[in-house]
């Protein structure tokens, strides 16, 4: 991305426009960047996942899980003994008891 920032030539984008006196804030794009990098750095295992569903994808190392709604409809996922809803276009990111950490 060599535009990282909100400008009308960049989609999708990491943070609010800095030549505005209130940019530089990171968006739901740059967050889910910023949690990938966090709990899913290099060198991170990852487990194989599996979803019954095109819309939801897994990313599930030994200690997070990473959900993510690719739908514009409401999906409901089971992992493990938890049942999570995911709304439309949703992120959430889970400990690997199932509780949650963050949620876009």
């Amino acid at each position: 991305m060599w535009e990282p920032n909100d400008s009308p030539h960049s989609r999708p984008v990491l943070f609010t426009d800095v030549s505005n006196a209130d940019g530089g804030y990171l968006t739901a794009h740059g967050l889910v960047y910023s949690w990938i990098s966090q709990y899913f750095g290099e060198g991170t295992p990852l487990f194989e996942t599996e979803s019954r569903s095109k819309y939801i994808e897994a990313l599930a190392p030994d200690e997070h899980t990473m959900l993510i709604n690719k739908s514009d409809v409401e999906q409901i996922v089971n992992l493990g003994m938890k049942t999570i809803i995911l709304l439309p276009y949703k992120v959430r990111l889970l400990e690997e008891n199932g509780a949650s950490v963050a949620s876009l």
